[in-house]
């Protein structure tokens, strides 16, 4: 487990650099969006628009402005997603939040 610094000194370098372990203090955990496909989403709208590029019709080569959510709804978008892409990848940053949540045995 990793040390909370004085928040002052913390830089968007040394949060991006913690382990899983470090992410965990008792039973709180974090997770945050990250780079994926060399472009990192500013949400998860974002996020998961990066890693389905092919079914949002998004280039292989983009930017973080090709991501933008646009939509008005976030309800619809995932809605459409999931009644139109049933076999949609899911950011890397929910998938470690699943899998660590799923990992904490709290019914048990």
């Amino acid at each position: 487990m990793k040390e909370i610094p004085d928040a002052e000194s913390v830089t968007l370098t040394d949060i991006r650099a913690l382990t899983g372990n470090e992410k965990t203090i008792e039973n709180c955990h974090l997770e945050f969006q990250v780079d994926e496909l060399g472009v990192c989403g500013r949400s998860l709208e974002e996020a998961i628009k990066n890693v389905n590029r092919e079914y949002f019709e998004i280039a292989e080569q983009c930017s973080e402005n090709d991501l933008a959510f646009a939509g008005a709804c976030k309800t619809d978008f995932a809605l459409e997603l999931i009644y139109k892409c049933p076999n949609y990848a899911v950011p890397k940053y929910i998938k470690d939040g699943l899998t660590w949540l799923n990992n904490q045995q709290v019914l048990i």
